[in-house]
């Protein structure tokens, strides 16, 4: 028990100092060159490095102890926050599925590895953290690529031992070969498990050295096809939902925005902050978009009404990134709005507000939350049509053409032109919904549901 105990110092003393000042390199990377530093890479490195330590000093069972303490702190989301006044770094911990799955596919892989008897159950480990993807078809490229790279490392390894032996030079040799190969074929994502591959085939060993390889190279599949298995059968990710919510919560924000900047009661600055954090959540919305684009579909109707799904939710995003430029332009040209007559003011409030609320109908139409027969509703009667609004603001420009601020009306031609295209936008995300809810009622409902 002592014994132990006084590995275990070692261990998380290492673990602290690998945290603590791989971060604080991280932040200094940041602050003075302003280039993010990849951490994770350094992280990836010394904990194989300790790994491999602690696995030949042959301290039984430490190794568990010491994946699931790499894991918590490879998933950590480090936010490094720097202003002139303080320096600070902030560290986030989120526990998600991903993280759940990836210690479930560890241990399930190290549970094999004892039932089959194999001898390093460690590698099957090491093995099973790479393959964990966000999406089953990224997973199952993962496991392709992972298996390449494996089988890689595995070749040149038992080539290498058999015609040179495995001097540490020879390793290092071996190495600087496999990363070439891996490179030459784009298999970057392969590297650090066809390295681990061949440190684990080229170590020093007594006995039938085939035999010592192949039992290597088969512990490490295990834990790739283990981190597969999980991955396809516990937690199951569903991107439709976390796609339509964080839709539905970015245009909620800028409807905000939109209806606060046509009352003239935003606050400039705070605005200009939230309109780089929207644009981020535009950007996170494309990378949802890609991932539930992945996920497929096991049936031939299935296949039809997802691929109108993509279609519908294309157009959704298109829609909300026309409203992010409307709301854009408000912002840019709110003085030059604010100098303009009044009843040009309320007829703008009066379109936006009128294609806010149609916007916020068609969302809650995709999801049954209106009938599918039925219409969008007018919310301001004093709204125009496209053709309309254009004339007033054409009729509004020659009226002003005498004033002393002519140039004014001649500056918002691109909010006009942006609140003209986002009518457009909108028309078309109605009729896409319109024929997708026609075609696919009753074998494909809409199963979007709010996140707890």
């Amino acid at each position: 028990m002592i014994t132990h105990c006084s590995k275990l110092v070692p261990m998380g003393v290492s673990l602290f100092c690998y945290f603590i000042l791989g971060a604080r390199v991280d932040f200094l990377f940041y602050k003075f060159l302003n280039i993010p530093f990849p951490l994770e890479t350094i992280c990836q490195t010394l904990y194989i490095t300790l790994l491999f330590t602690f696995h030949f000093i042959s301290v039984k069972y430490i190794y568990t102890a010491y994946i699931m303490a790499y894991l918590i702190l490879k998933n950590a989301t480090i936010e490094i926050a720097y202003n002139h006044t303080k320096e600070r770094i902030h560290f986030y911990m989120k526990l998600g599925a991903r993280i759940l799955k990836t210690g479930i596919a560890i241990v399930f892989a190290l549970y094999l590895s004892e039932l089959l008897q194999l001898p390093s159950p460690v590698f099957a480990g090491i093995a099973a953290i790479f393959a964990i993807q966000p999406t089953i078809y990224r997973s199952y490229l993962s496991v392709v690529e992972q298996i390449q790279g494996n089988l890689i490392g595995a070749i040149i390894a038992v080539l290498f031992v058999l015609l040179f032996g495995n001097h540490y030079f020879i390793i290092g040799l071996a190495v600087v070969i496999v990363i070439s190969i891996n490179l030459k074929l784009k298999m970057e994502k392969s590297l650090v498990l066809s390295i681990v591959t061949v440190i684990a085939i080229m170590e020093s060993q007594q006995g039938d050295f085939l035999q010592f390889a192949m039992i290597r190279f088969s512990s490490i599949l295990l834990g790739i096809l283990c981190s597969f298995i999980v991955n396809l059968v516990f937690i199951p990710p569903k991107y439709e939902i976390k796609l339509y919510n964080r839709i539905s919560g970015t245009t909620e924000d800028i409807f905000k925005w939109i209806r606060i900047s046509t009352r003239h009661a935003s606050e400039h600055t705070l605005l200009k902050k939230d309109i780089s954090v929207i644009k981020n959540e535009l950007l996170k919305l494309e990378q949802i978009y890609s991932m539930y684009k992945e996920e497929r579909a096991y049936f031939k109707k299935e296949t039809l009404a997802k691929s109108r799904k993509l279609v519908v939710y294309r157009q959704m995003i298109a829609t909300s990134k026309k409203a992010y430029e409307t709301l854009k332009r408000i912002h840019k040209f709110e003085n030059e709005i604010s100098l303009m007559p009044e009843d040009f003011q309320a007829q703008i409030q009066h379109q936006l507000d009128s294609l806010i609320h149609r916007h916020e109908q068609l969302l809650l139409k995709f999801i049954g939350k209106i009938k599918p027969g039925g219409c969008v509703e007018q919310h301001d009667s004093h709204s125009l049509s496209r053709r309309d609004f254009l004339s007033f603001f054409f009729a509004k420009l020659k009226q002003m053409k005498n004033d002393e601020e002519e140039e004014i009306p001649t500056r918002l031609v691109p909010l006009i032109s942006a609140i003209i295209e986002y009518d457009e936008q909108l028309e078309h995300l109605e009729t896409l919904i319109i024929s997708f809810q026609s075609y696919h009622r009753d074998e494909n409902e809409v199963s979007v549901q709010y996140e707890g």
